[in-house]
This record gives structure tokens, C-alpha cells and sequence, in this order.
């Protein structure tokens, strides 16, 4: 995923097939790697949001803006 986002400018959508994988994957890149992972498991933190049914419409509108 992170070499996909880097080679891209702007806005990227990366669809998942479970909502809490959605949930992961934002934690993941806005903490820039595991929490216990190793340095060589560590980035730049990257600005997401998840978009999912356990959200409100607008709330899926707001992640997009």
C-alpha cells in the first residue's frame, strides 16, 4: 500500500473487503507503522480516513472532502 501511495499525488482510495480492515488500515498509516514494530516497519504518518456502512452519510462526505 505505501509504495502504491507513493507514487501517486493527491487522493488515493484503497478499497478493503472488511470494515475493521478499513478501521486498521487507517490506524496503521496515521500512526506511520505498528505500534511494536521495528524501525524498518516505521514511515511517515499519512493523513486517512475509512469509509464504511458504520458510518454516517455525511460522515463518508466529510472523509472525501
Amino acid at each position: 500500500v505505501l509504495q502504491a501511495l507513493s507514487q501517486v499525488e493527491g487522493r488515493t482510495l484503497v478499497f478493503v473487503q472488511k470494515k475493521r480492515t478499513a478501521t486498521w488500515l487507517k490506524k496503521q498509516l496515521r500512526a506511520g507503522g505498528p505500534a511494536d514494530g521495528g524501525p524498518d516497519e516505521q514511515f511517515e504518518p499519512v493523513l486517512a480516513e475509512d469509509i464504511h456502512g458504520d458510518r454516517s452519510q455525511s460522515q463518508r462526505e466529510a472523509a472525501l472532502r
